[in-house]
């Protein structure tokens, strides 16, 4: 054609651009341009507009930032089409800088964001937890004189739920309703799942009952969800009771709700209802997996019937069935817990007998060879379902801890973070940089890991380097593992070294420390002189920590925990401290003093006429002001101030 015909027009070459981006060919496109820009044509704005949302779509940030700048060195503007098409593609891979550059250039430019750009930032600033500037967007799309549509609504309903505040969720589904717009089945969920982890099952019942009623097809999802409320929550016979919904509305419970139903269970210590659902799934005839039978196994030994669990063990593997990372996880979970060294050593033992002896060696022994076995078990578990390795360490860092193998257990931490199991950055004390997530750990690897974290710390405010950021914060989440808070263990361990950690007052799972505090506190505290975490000569006959109400403790701690929390409530880390150090006895008239003080103190307001602090605007309104002197020559008065007697 561009030999022997006429010229090509602008229809044609996008015809031909729209034929490569069909057939996926989208390095093809730069070919096109270059050929026909070496023969003089110029490129039209609705070409570069082709390619640009081509790699949008793509999802490669770095071509279209290519083709835009190209765009505006040939001296087309942007249009909103263009604003949009690169916004959704910022928000999408979460480049936040990007995008809210491009929301400046597009205002300067004189367009305004529609409501598709206020939600794709709601989107993004969701996704990455920035619940303050998502609330913010929310805000601005108000100021803007915008209707929200579902998607706001659905968006900012999800991220109550993940904030943990779900009544505010359900606040803004009634104002959504008001609207004539109905929420999407998954808001629903989230919902449900948020009231369940604040244990209101009263509000995450009438939702889904609501949801039944009003003939929405519920998939198993929601079904499971349900049972795993009742599950957490000990409620066993209304977590039976949903499978009979689930028949009545053609849903069939598959093996995963079964496990779920034993588990439910096992919650509840009624292990032998769980070894009933077994029996049950034994005589339709499946191939059943090591799962349902982890599950009795994990109930026995949850209600401590050892001997049982053992037997159990035994059993499965004489119908043909040999024990894995499920199993193994359930041993070493439950020898963790186990009160004497005694029942951990019996339970590994069985561990043994089936042909998985590093647990117990690793418990007994102290051998070089053992951290390459244990590096080679976390190769192996890696690939596999259900978080198998993941499991395996958080038990065996739990198992560690307890029996005071703790520079075993920091090894065996660093070799997760070596494989992947654990993320590598779950503490970094980087440039204005301090900070920790241990969400998802259990208790024995947080406290390893905070002690180590503790350490690099105090090493940088001994040496002045990294510098710290204003603040410190250590997100410990809301949810339980395994029914252990975590939330609560690292309180009560910093609380104990009275450290400057407190909970953030805005956002439930957060503790945060003043930098300056912190430093101070790392290089002064008694309880930082050594930070090293060490074994013990040799194995104590009792288990150091005790799991009471949640809360994974120091065994010698939890009289001094139950006297302090239950007559004086929450109180700071610095008194708490110093409570627990004192004895039993010196506690008692302590705390007691403190009881009639504040007793003393309340009725003294209640006689003053009130239980409310007078507020600073009270007590300027009633300051007398007084004229002092009059100054002539400028013509102002002097105003001083006499307080009231």
């Amino acid at each position: 054609m561009m030999r022997d015909g006429p010229s090509p027009t602008v229809e044609s070459i996008n015809g031909l651009l729209q034929a490569l981006i069909a057939d996926g060919r989208l390095e093809e496109l730069y070919v096109v341009i270059q050929e026909l820009q070496d023969m003089g044509f110029k490129i039209s704005k609705s070409s570069i507009l082709l390619m640009l949302d081509a790699f949008a779509r793509a999802s490669n940030v770095f071509e279209v930032k290519k083709i835009y700048q190209g765009m505006k060195a040939a001296g087309y503007f942007p249009t909103m089409n263009i604003y949009k098409i690169m916004i959704r593609l910022f928000c999408k891979a979460k480049q936040v800088r990007d995008v809210e550059a491009m929301i400046s250039e597009m205002e300067e430019a004189g367009f305004k964001p529609d409501l598709s750009i206020w939600n794709s930032m709601l989107k993004l600033y969701s996704s990455i937890d920035d619940f303050r500037k998502t609330t913010q967007v929310y805000q601005q799309i108000k100021e803007s004189g915008l209707d929200p549509d579902e998607d706001t609504y659905n968006t900012l309903i999800i991220m109550y739920c993940r904030d943990s505040r779900p009544e505010e969720g359900l606040s803004l589904m009634d104002e959504m309703r008001r609207q004539g717009l109905e929420a999407k089945l998954d808001t629903y969920k989230s919902l449900i799942s948020a009231f369940g982890k604040q244990q209101l099952l009263d509000q995450a019942e009438e939702l889904f009952e609501e949801l039944r009623s009003n003939g929405r097809k519920l998939d198993r999802s929601f079904y499971h969800t349900m049972i795993k409320l009742y599950r957490n929550s000990g409620n066993s016979s209304k977590a039976e009771s949903l499978l009979g919904m689930m028949k009545e509305a053609g849903i069939d419970p598959n093996i995963a709700t079964m496990h779920m139903l034993m588990m439910s269970y096992s919650g509840s210590g009624q292990p032998q209802e769980a070894e009933n659902v077994l029996n049950n799934l034994k005589t339709t005839g499946l191939n059943l997996s090591t799962l349902p039978y982890s599950s009795v196994i994990d109930a026995y030994l949850k209600n401590e019937d050892y001997n049982i669990g053992i037997r159990k063990l035994k059993e499965m593997q004489n119908e043909g069935l040999e024990p894995d990372h499920r199993i193994w996880t359930c041993f070493v979970r439950a020898a963790s817990l186990s009160q004497r060294t005694s029942e951990a050593i019996i339970l590994l033992k069985a561990l043994s007998d089936t042909g998985f002896d590093l647990p117990i060696r690793i418990l007994t022994e102290k051998t070089e060879s053992l951290i390459s076995e244990v590096d080679q078990c976390l190769e192996k578990l890696g690939p596999l379902e259900d978080d198998a390795a993941f499991n395996f360490v958080n038990a065996l860092e739990d198992l560690l801890w307890a029996f005071e193998l703790r520079a075993t257990a920091s090894w065996v931490f660093q070799l997760a973070i070596k494989r992947g199991v654990y993320r590598h950055d779950v503490f970094r004390v980087a440039d204005k940089d301090w900070g920790a997530d241990f969400r998802k750990l259990s208790a024995g690897s947080a406290l390893v890991a905070l002690t180590l974290w503790l350490d690099h710390m105090q090493d940088a405010s001994l040496q002045g380097y990294p510098e710290s950021p204003k603040s410190v914060v250590l997100i410990t989440g809301t949810g339980e593992y395994n029914n252990v808070s975590l939330n609560s263990t690292l309180k009560a361990c910093l609380w104990e070294m009275g450290s400057p950690f407190l909970p953030c007052r805005t956002r439930s799972g957060l503790l945060v420390a003043k930098a300056h505090s912190l430093r101070m506190w790392l290089k002064d505290s008694p309880f930082c002189l050594d930070l090293e975490l060490k074994d013990a000569p040799s194995l104590p006959e009792s288990n150091s920590m005790q799991l009471i109400e949640g809360c994974f403790l120091r065994h010698g701690l939890v009289p001094a925990f139950k006297e302090i929390t239950e007559r004086l409530g929450v109180i700071g880390p610095k008194k708490f401290s110093r409570l627990a150090m004192l004895s039993d006895e010196r506690r008692d008239k302590v705390i007691t003093t403190d009881i009639e003080g504040r007793k003393e103190k309340l009725e003294k307001m209640k006689k003053k006429g009130g239980l409310v602090k007078m507020g600073k605007a009270n007590k300027l309104a009633k300051r007398k002001y007084v004229r002092r002197s009059v100054l002539p020559n400028a013509g102002e008065v002097k105003l001083g101030r006499k307080a009231l007697k």
